[in-house]
């Protein structure tokens, strides 16, 4: 095989559409900004489990109605079967994709 002395280069790229870099938009930031306060939270649960059966019922507090009346159900049907777990909000934070 022989290679022609002519042949041009092939230029690569490593992004397949030529922007800038403009940061993270807003969308990001708040998420990154609630994983950081779940984080927080899940900390101070392993502290105290005050602290995450109150970040637990205020994040069901924040649901729409149907979804709210559920995570009530469930999360009383948790705590009385098993008291011995602790309260965890990250189950609650899941959103549908549509």
């Amino acid at each position: 095989m022989t290679l022609n002395k002519n042949a041009t280069k092939v230029k690569k790229s490593t992004t397949t559409a030529k922007k800038k870099d403009q940061g993270f938009t807003a969308e990001e930031k708040a998420a990154m900004k609630e994983r950081a306060k779940e984080v927080k939270a899940a900390e101070r649960i392993i502290k105290n489990r005050a602290e995450g059966e109150k970040a637990v019922l205020e994040k069901i507090a924040e649901m729409a109605e149907p979804d709210r009346k559920l995570a009530k159900r469930v999360h009383e049907i948790v705590t009385t079967n098993a008291p011995d777990l602790k309260p965890r909000v990250e189950y609650l934070v899941k959103k549908a994709v549509s």
